[in-house]
This record gives structure tokens, C-alpha cells and sequence, in this order.
């Protein structure tokens, strides 16, 4: 019933009152199809397949766009070439990075080399102590939690690779 319906819409649409002035629009039903350029053997290629590769803006001597640094405390901002400087580190759960690696062991170099390391750096050139910031998360144990005061975090931790 559809097909049918369409047919005629289109039938209808392919007389000459429909069609725009000095063009001939042929008939639909005429076994006349259009053919894919692919069917006609007429292959369109893509710029690849035509040795015209785009090239790369680096391999141009141009920088290519980066996208803006947004400090979540897993975004570090590059101090020079391997060195990275995270402001207010935070645990991978998201909470603010405790200053000890185990409770009220392991503090500031140590977790801040663990930091490092679990950022995927070698070790912690620089780092700066936070005094009673509140809520933090240890980070070999994400189960343990400081919740109130004193509890110590990093201002910042600056990463070496």
C-alpha cells in the first residue's frame, strides 16, 4: 500500500506541470534507475588512496593545538621538558592527596615519590606541605581517611620523569 502510494507521489511529481519550466524531468517508471558511480565502475577515491596524505602539523614545524590545562589535581602543568608540577594533588578517588603514604607513616618525600610514581613519573623533585586542609584519602589504602583536623595534604607536588 505504501510503495503504491509513493509511486504515485512521484509519478505525479514527474509530469511536466510539476516540473520546472524548460526542464524535462523523466518519468519514474520507465525502468530507468540512477546508478551508484561505485556500479558504473567509477570508484571515488579517498585523498589517502590518492598519495595525497595530510600531513601532520608537527612534521610541519607547527605546534599543534593543545588543549586548555584545567587543574583538577591530575592535570599537571609542564614546568620544562619531564618535569610536571600538580597543584593540590588528589587521590584517584578523587579527594585531596593525604600527606603520609600510610597512616602517619611514610610522609611528604615518600608519598610524594608514591604520587609520582602512581602518575606514571619517576620520583618527586619538589614538594610543599599543606597544614590542616581537612578531608584527605591516604593513598596505599583508599579505605583510610583523615576527616577532620590536623589533616595534612600537598600544596603541590612537582614530578621528574
Amino acid at each position: 500500500m505504501k510503495v503504491t502510494v509513493i509511486m504515485s507521489m512521484l509519478a505525479l511529481l514527474s509530469t511536466p506541470s510539476f516540473a520546472n519550466k524548460g526542464e524535462q524531468t523523466p518519468p519514474v517508471d520507465q525502468g530507468q534507475q540512477q546508478q551508484d558511480p561505485v556500479d558504473q565502475g567509477q570508484q571515488q577515491q579517498d585523498p589517502v588512496d590518492q598519495g595525497q596524505q595530510q600531513q601532520d602539523p608537527v612534521d610541519q614545524g607547527q605546534q599543534p593545538p593543545q588543549p586548555p590545562i584545567v587543574d583538577n589535581g591530575q592535570s599537571p602543568i609542564q614546568q620544562k621538558p619531564g618535569v610536571y608540577k600538580y597543584l593540590e594533588p588528589k587521590h584517584p578517588a578523587g579527594d585531596r592527596l593525604d600527606w603520609c603514604l600510610t597512616w602517619a607513616n611514610h610522609c611528604g618525600q615518600e608519598a610524594a615519590n608514591a604520587y609520582c610514581e602512581e602518575m606514571g613519573h619517576r620520583m618527586a623533585v619538589d614538594l610543599e606541605r599543606a597544614a590542616d586542609v581537612g578531608y584527605t584519602r591516604l593513598l596505599q589504602d583508599d579505605r583510610m581517611v583523615c576527616n577532620g583536623y590536623p589533616c595534612d595534604s600537598f600544596t603541590y607536588i612537582t614530578c621528574s620523569n
